[in-house]
């Protein structure tokens, strides 16, 4: 069967599961050293995403090619993805991942500072799914 008329592996828009094993995963991170125990201190985080030449469509594996020149970096993995989705041009309250992630952090949009500014809008191609 074409692999591009098939989602798999619970890549598909209304999979409202995803962000929640993300939001655990992070919260692990953030919160507990790798004892179980909780962290006496904040964990330091750097989140980078490369996005000089990103892939947009039938991604991560089949991906096109998508020139931006652009790198993001940010010390919230979700307020990172906040960004990149807003680059993208995709509305981060459609996707559960950003939207309850931010919750989870308890951080609002206007609160994520993007330095110098967002720029210009890429307007990705999404995943079929």
């Amino acid at each position: 069967m074409d692999s591009t008329a098939v989602v798999r592996s619970g890549n598909w828009h209304g999979n409202d599961t995803t962000w929640a094993h993300g939001a655990g995963f992070e919260s692990a991170l953030f919160e507990f050293g790798g004892d179980g125990k909780p962290r006496s201190k904040p964990l330091r985080y750097l989140s980078i995403v490369d996005g000089i030449i990103a892939g947009e469509g039938n991604g991560p594996m089949e991906a096109d090619a998508k020139p931006c020149g652009v790198l993001i970096a940010g010390h919230n993995p979700v307020a990172v993805d906040f960004v990149c989705a807003q680059l993208m041009g995709f509305d981060w309250q459609k996707l559960p991942m950003i939207r309850e992630g931010l919750q989870s952090f308890d951080l609002q949009a206007g609160q994520i500072e993007v330095i110098p500014g967002l720029g210009e809008i890429f307007h990705f191609t999404p995943h079929f799914g």
